[in-house]
């Protein structure tokens, strides 16, 4: 599984072992293995303000203007009192209006326990792919030690 995909992976191993059919015999993990959506959104702010500031020039003047770590952080707590939002809403507007998000997806994403199900539900061979710079997902994710520990 890619991303989401990956992070499902456990889910899927689960349901194909409560239906009795055949246990999967080796998974793949590519870019999203072992973290929760929390600690990736944490590190695209990080990898977003370490860009900022090393832009060079007026656009980098721009940017640093219009792009801090407290404008980041607000926005991420902003997004998060909507998604739990009184009554717990199916849908969430963002850019203006412009864009619907699924807040359940949201809600659903930040409560999982991506270790805790990998850790339960992972019984098979695993390959976790990832890189040094794929911004979305920390590559120590799939380093030998994180696996052994699972």
């Amino acid at each position: 599984g890619h991303s989401e995909g990956a992070i499902i992976m456990p889910i899927i191993c689960r349901e194909v072992k409560k239906a009795g059919l055949t246990d999967i015999f080796g998974c793949i993990f590519y870019a999203g293995f072992g973290e929760t959506l929390e600690k990736a959104l944490e590190l695209q702010r990080e990898t977003i303000l370490a860009d900022v500031q090393m832009e060079k020039g007026v656009k980098g003047f721009i940017l640093r203007s219009a792009v801090t770590e407290d404008k980041l952080v607000k926005q991420y707590e902003s997004l998060m009192k909507k998604v739990h939002a009184e009554g717990d809403p199916d849908f969430i507007s963002m850019q203006c209006g412009l864009v619907k998000q699924p807040a359940k997806w949201w809600r659903e994403h930040m409560a999982y326990d991506v270790e805790g199900a990998l850790k339960e539900y992972i019984t098979c061979h695993c390959l976790a792919i990832t890189g040094q710079k794929d911004v979305q997902v920390h590559n120590e994710a799939c380093s030998p030690d994180k696996a052994a520990a699972m």
